[in-house]
């Protein structure tokens, strides 16, 4: 649907076409040709480094926050469900994040465009630290106010989701779009895949007490607050806060 719908940006062509070769010119059937190369490692190079590696860091908050942190409740739940006798208690935490969670993916686009890049990705940050910390400290699952909570949470960690594909290729030049947010993305994708060794020592360190886990790897939203305000601005200015 997209390759028969969406047309190619004009800012694209214009650069394809100002990048080909004096061979594709001279030739009359590859004139519409590009010789643009764009090499991964470029972004990991001045001027681009400190942009893509600042990028890593946001790109990655959300995914450690939601699957490094936040999924913890499931697996509180469940315990919990199974010692009240209630079995459907876990499936009940899941959908109260995964459906505002879900909301917030969709809405999260508008938010920052209405709300600026930059401070949308402030305000998350905060918010989702700050309901977490309340959630982790003060309610358990079953409790009255636990799914309400982990619906807060779970709406604006998912504002977060509409919010990267929006900024981040506004940080890269027109050619270097694709990779540089690419990689931004899919590099938090592996440091969050980590986690998932660490899963084992953290349950023995803090002795199953899923609250203490939740408050702490939580602080994972600081970094992004902290990470949003070293950002420059992007490579071609396009920004608009």
């Amino acid at each position: 649907l997209v390759l028969a719908a969406v047309p190619e940006s004009p800012r694209w062509l214009a650069e394809v076409q100002g990048h080909e070769t004096d061979d594709v010119a001279a030739d009359d059937a590859d004139k519409n040709k590009s010789t643009v190369e764009v090499s991964t490692w470029e972004v990991f190079k001045p001027p681009l480094l400190w942009v893509t590696l600042v990028g890593i860091l946001l790109a990655t908050v959300p995914l450690l926050g939601g699957w490094g942190c936040m999924n913890w409740a499931n697996y509180w739940a469940g315990e919990v469900g199974e010692r009240i006798n209630d079995p459907g208690l876990k499936a009940d935490v899941g959908m109260a994040r995964s459906m505002t969670g879900l909301i917030g993916s969709f809405l999260g686009g508008l938010i920052a465009s209405r709300m600026g890049r930059r401070q949308t990705y402030f305000v998350i940050s905060v918010i989702a630290l700050g309901s977490a910390q309340y959630l982790a400290r003060n309610l358990a699952p079953g409790q009255d106010g636990f799914l309400l909570w982990f619906s807060v949470v779970g709406f604006f960690s998912g504002i977060y989701f509409g919010w990267l594909p929006l900024f981040l290729p506004e940080l890269f030049t027109t050619r270097m779009r694709s990779t540089g947010s690419g990689v931004c993305f899919n590099f938090g994708r592996l440091l969050t895949a980590g986690t998932v060794l660490t899963t084992a020592v953290m349950l023995e360190y803090f002795n199953s007490d899923y609250g203490a886990i939740i408050s702490i790897t939580s602080f994972i939203y600081l970094l992004g607050a902290i990470g949003i305000l070293l950002m420059p601005k992007g490579v071609e200015g396009e920004i608009k806060d």
